[in-house]
């Protein structure tokens, strides 16, 4: 086989392709070649997919985070073999954390899929809140970091659980999760993807999250902020709706002060951030 397939963006917003490229081969001593079994679709392909944030350079391949087998390693690596089993996290770093994290035999890739990104985004944005056992959680947004934030939160004793969405499947899906209350489509209408957030009319409104986490949470209470905030401005060749959105995003700073809230947030690294959960689903715990 000298070509595989591969989901690439050629710098059209709505439009990706399917299209053949070279089968990948070990070009440096430490390299290892990965054969996907699968792979998740990150938060920022979908910017790139709305023409918020790209690149001119293309063709582009989505998928970033995923996970598979070896099969090939370079001659300089001697901690992974062929046919090892291994977890991509959706960023770089140093290299050296699956090697001392091996999978265990018996559960599915679906379940280690969510460690590049995913779940550990859905616990660690808990933990960005100051969360502690017996609190009550309102999450905004139940996509699969919204609904896993909520799954986290249940796993680790919220009291109550509140998710806000205005996409009904989405919340069918948050109520599946146990017997806390959601939001209805048409009482809080709300849709949180970070900058790409909406109002109730579906109209872009990247502040509209940030301003509701403020107004319900309680005095002395602590946010957390996993969405992506890097959008807006200008737009580019690579970013041709990034110009709809405001570089700036005004935060209510007198209501923030006068509760004495607490804000956690930033990008969650895998690489630090996943071993833990891997110990949680290897033993049968989530």
């Amino acid at each position: 086989m000298s070509t595989i397939l591969a989901v690439a963006w050629f710098g059209q917003r709505y439009n990706v392709s399917v299209i053949d490229m070279p089968v990948p081969t070990i070009t440096n001593q430490i390299d290892v070649v990965v054969r996907i079994t699968s792979s998740a679709i990150c938060g920022s392909d979908l910017h790139m997919y709305h023409g918020f944030g790209g690149t001119p350079n293309v063709p582009y391949g989505f998928g970033h985070e995923a996970v598979g087998y070896i099969s090939s390693v370079g001659d300089a690596v001697s901690s992974l073999e062929v046919g090892d089993y291994v977890i991509i996290p959706d960023n770089a770093d140093d290299g050296h954390w699956g090697p001392s994290h091996p999978l265990s035999f018996g559960v599915g890739s679906a379940f280690y899929g969510g460690l590049q990104d995913v779940f550990t985004t859905g616990w660690h944005v808990i933990s960005y809140s100051g969360f502690q056992p017996g609190d009550t959680v309102a999450i905004f947004g139940a996509g699969p970091v919204g609904l896993l934030a909520a799954y986290s939160a249940k796993l680790r004793g919220a009291s109550r659980m509140y998710v806000v969405d205005r996409i009904a499947s989405r919340l069918e899906q948050a109520e599946s999760l146990g017997p806390s209350p959601s939001t209805s489509p048409n009482k809080t209408p709300l849709d949180c993807v970070g900058f790409e957030s909406v109002n109730a009319t579906g109209d872009p409104h990247n502040g509209i999250i940030l301003e509701n986490m403020v107004a319900v949470t309680s005095v002395c209470g602590g946010i957390g902020i996993g969405g992506v905030y890097n959008g807006g401005g200008n737009s580019t060749e690579g970013a041709p709706n990034a110009g709809i959105l405001p570089a700036e995003i005004p935060i209510p700073m007198a209501s923030l002060w006068r509760k004495g809230l607490s804000v956690g947030r930033g990008v969650v690294l895998p690489l630090l951030r996943a071993p833990p959960l891997l110990d949680l689903i290897a033993s049968g715990v989530a």
